[in-house]
């Protein structure tokens, strides 16, 4: 699965749109995806592979680096994510208590799992999502996303976690804002 977040409908709550909306201003589309190259040394250190990953993809987007892999872990991956803030902890990474792109918005961090129906998929799929920001001394921005997906009505499979980790250098992040801040008061918001 390329890191792909479609828009969604009948969100049940507001930030969780504006969230995955904010998150595609850096996330591609397969349409836009380039052939990468699939050795971990051409990419960000940062972009930490949990124990037991599989189907390990890397992408060079926009100037981000990125991986995606999915994981075999029982909800709510406890586990899982202290490994990820405990590793990315000892390479200097702190957590953000809110979304670098929309600081109204807490991160997983703060909030935990937040849940959402996807309306783009064909059933529509119940997502239970957990993502969270870091920044470094440098000021670069990486954040990771966890996705549980279902059919709608049907049972749940909380066992099959998908990841996407985004490393974003400090110049493109601080591009990044500026043109979200810029939209913001274009249309009269901030």
């Amino acid at each position: 699965m390329p890191p792909l977040i479609r828009v969604v409908r009948g969100v049940e709550d507001n930030r969780n749109a504006d969230d995955c909306c904010l998150f595609l201003c850096i996330i591609h589309s397969s349409k836009l995806r380039r052939k990468s190259s699939q050795s971990a040394s051409d990419y960000s250190g940062s972009l930490i592979i949990l124990k037991n990953a599989s189907n390990v993809k890397y992408y060079k987007i926009g100037g981000t680096d990125q991986v995606s892999y999915k994981l075999i872990t029982q909800y709510p991956a406890k586990d899982k994510i202290s490994e990820l803030n405990h590793r990315l902890k000892t390479k200097g990474w702190e957590p953000l208590k809110s979304d670098w792109l929309n600081p109204e918005i807490p991160t997983s961090h703060e909030r935990g799992w937040t849940n959402f129906i996807d309306g783009t998929k064909d059933p529509n799929l119940e997502v239970h999502s957990w993502k969270s920001d870091w920044t470094n001394e440098k000021e670069d921005i990486l954040t990771f996303a966890l996705r549980y997906s279902y059919p709608v009505k049907t049972t749940s499979n909380m066992l099959e976690l998908n990841v996407i980790g985004i490393y974003v250098p400090e110049e493109l992040a601080k591009r990044r804002v500026a043109q979200i801040n810029k939209y913001k008061q274009s249309i009269g918001q901030k």
